[in-house]
Protein backbone atom coordinates (compact mmCIF):
# COMPACT_ATOMS: atom_id res chain seq x y z
CA UNK A 1 0.00 0.00 0.00
CA UNK A 2 3.00 2.29 0.73
CA UNK A 3 4.52 1.47 -2.84
CA UNK A 4 1.03 2.51 -4.08
CA UNK A 5 0.92 6.00 -2.60
CA UNK A 6 4.58 6.98 -3.74
CA UNK A 7 4.08 5.50 -7.23
CA UNK A 8 0.75 7.53 -7.68
CA UNK A 9 2.57 10.74 -5.52
CA UNK A 10 5.31 10.62 -8.57
CA UNK A 11 2.15 9.80 -10.98
CA UNK A 12 0.36 12.77 -9.96
CA UNK A 13 3.90 15.30 -9.97
CA UNK A 14 4.74 13.85 -13.37
CA UNK A 15 0.94 15.11 -14.92
CA UNK A 16 1.53 18.34 -12.54
CA UNK A 17 4.35 19.10 -14.34
CA UNK A 18 2.79 18.56 -18.10
CA UNK A 19 -0.13 20.84 -16.79
CA UNK A 20 2.27 23.70 -16.12
CA UNK A 21 4.34 23.03 -19.38
CA UNK A 22 1.19 23.02 -21.32
CA UNK A 23 0.41 26.77 -19.58
CA UNK A 24 3.17 27.71 -20.58
CA UNK A 25 2.91 27.60 -24.40
CA UNK A 26 0.42 29.97 -24.89
CA UNK A 27 2.01 32.50 -22.21
CA UNK A 28 4.76 32.82 -24.82
CA UNK A 29 2.47 33.94 -27.12
CA UNK A 30 2.25 38.23 -27.01
CA UNK A 31 -1.15 39.35 -24.68
CA UNK A 32 -1.64 36.17 -23.43
CA UNK A 33 1.53 36.31 -20.89
CA UNK A 34 -1.01 36.33 -18.04
CA UNK A 35 -1.44 32.97 -17.79
CA UNK A 36 2.73 32.53 -17.38
CA UNK A 37 1.73 33.91 -13.73
CA UNK A 38 -0.48 30.94 -13.17
CA UNK A 39 2.35 28.61 -14.84
CA UNK A 40 4.87 30.40 -12.31
CA UNK A 41 2.45 29.36 -9.26
CA UNK A 42 2.04 25.75 -10.39
CA UNK A 43 5.48 25.42 -10.46
CA UNK A 44 6.42 26.46 -7.13
CA UNK A 45 3.66 23.99 -5.74
CA UNK A 46 5.49 21.62 -8.24
CA UNK A 47 8.76 22.48 -6.90
CA UNK A 48 7.73 22.08 -3.06
CA UNK A 49 6.30 18.41 -3.24
CA UNK A 50 8.64 17.17 -6.12
CA UNK A 51 11.66 17.74 -4.01
CA UNK A 52 10.48 14.69 -1.93
CA UNK A 53 10.28 11.21 -4.02
CA UNK A 54 12.93 9.65 -5.31
CA UNK A 55 12.57 10.11 -8.37
CA UNK A 56 13.38 13.85 -9.42
CA UNK A 57 11.75 14.25 -12.76
CA UNK A 58 9.07 16.03 -11.90
CA UNK A 59 11.02 18.43 -9.95
CA UNK A 60 13.01 18.95 -12.84
CA UNK A 61 10.65 19.87 -15.55
CA UNK A 62 9.01 22.16 -13.13
CA UNK A 63 12.04 24.07 -12.79
CA UNK A 64 12.49 24.04 -16.28
CA UNK A 65 9.50 25.90 -16.82
CA UNK A 66 9.46 28.27 -14.28
CA UNK A 67 13.17 29.45 -15.40
CA UNK A 68 11.22 29.84 -19.15
CA UNK A 69 8.41 31.46 -17.37
CA UNK A 70 10.50 33.77 -15.52
CA UNK A 71 12.00 34.62 -18.69
CA UNK A 72 9.70 35.49 -20.67
CA UNK A 73 8.03 37.33 -17.77
CA UNK A 74 11.33 39.68 -17.44
CA UNK A 75 11.46 39.96 -21.29
CA UNK A 76 7.92 40.97 -21.43
CA UNK A 77 7.68 43.47 -18.25
CA UNK A 78 5.64 41.39 -16.06
CA UNK A 79 8.53 41.27 -13.44
CA UNK A 80 10.21 44.34 -12.83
Amino acid sequence: SNRFLKSASVSCLNEASRVCAALLVPGLIPFLGWTLWATLAGCVVGIIFGSFPQRKIGLVINIAVAIVAILRLFLGGGVI
